[in-house]
């Protein structure tokens, strides 16, 4: 499930409010950190549709926290599963990145997959 933000500054920044809802109705006090967990598919099992591992990955994030994105990319020729997500602390974040490998695991063979967290502009791997 995706949320709409508003309240973006003039530099087309969110300042993370979800639309229809009162400043004081936000679930954390402070800034959450941003994880991401990035899965290289393989072989699909047989029978699975391509088109639902994204929203399968999705789904594993979105039932233990809130989903910012979720993408199919391209990179030097491999496939590239992307979900990122907020999470409370790396343990929790860790917790969700496992769901999501193992829901895609259930569609396609992971090659490779990565939970990192989110410092400023760049994105640093989990210890």
């Amino acid at each position: 499930m995706f949320r709409s933000v508003a309240g973006g500054t003039p530099g087309g920044r969110s300042q993370g409010r979800v639309v229809g809802e009162p400043r004081s109705a936000r679930p954390y006090a402070h800034p959450v950190p941003s994880y991401r967990v990035r899965v290289v598919p393989g072989v699909l099992h047989r029978g699975v549709d391509p088109a639902a591992v994204l929203p399968a990955a999705i789904e594993a994030a979105g039932e233990r926290t809130t989903v910012e994105a979720g993408t199919v990319e391209v990179v030097r020729g491999e496939p590239r599963i992307t979900v990122r997500y907020e999470a409370l602390d790396d343990q929790t974040a860790s917790d969700v990145g496992r769901a999501v490998v193992a829901r895609v695991g259930e569609l396609v063979v992971v090659e490779t997959s990565r939970v990192t967290r989110r410092s400023g502009a760049r994105w640093y791997p989990m210890r």
